[in-house]
C-alpha cells in the first residue's frame, strides 16, 4: 500500500469516526451503539490504485433501544448552565428552543 493511499484512507477513517460522533450526539439514547462500517475505493483493476478516485458510499448500522427510539423530543441542558446549552443550541440549530417552566 503507498504512503498516498495509507493517507486517503486515515482521512476516510477521520471522516467516519466524525459522522459516528455526530449521529451518537443527535441520536442520543434512542441509540446503543452506532457504527459508520469503513468505506473501500472503488478501484479499476487494470488502472491500479491510482484510479481510486471515487470512494464506496457510506454504511451506517445503528443498534436502536425500542424504549426509546419514537420519543421525538430531547430535553437539552439547563439553561442556567450557559456552556452546555450553548452546545446544545449549536448542534440542534433552528430547531432548539429555549423553554422556561415556573
Amino acid at each position: 500500500m503507498s504512503l498516498l493511499t495509507s493517507v486517503l484512507f486515515a482521512i476516510h477513517r477521520l471522516e467516519e469516526q466524525r459522522a459516528e460522533s455526530v449521529l451518537c450526539q443527535g441520536l442520543g439514547s434512542r441509540a446503543v451503539r452506532v457504527r459508520v462500517l469503513p468505506r473501500s475505493p472503488e478501484v479499476d483493476l487494470r488502472k491500479g490504485i491510482a484510479s481510486a478516485n471515487k470512494w464506496g458510499s457510506v454504511k451506517v448500522a445503528v443498534q436502536v433501544d425500542p424504549k426509546e427510539a419514537s420519543r421525538l423530543v430531547d430535553v437539552g441542558p439547563p439553561a442556567d448552565n450557559k456552556a452546555e446549552a450553548a452546545k446544545f443550541r449549536q448542534f440542534w440549530g433552528e430547531r432548539s428552543e429555549l423553554r422556561r417552566f415556573k
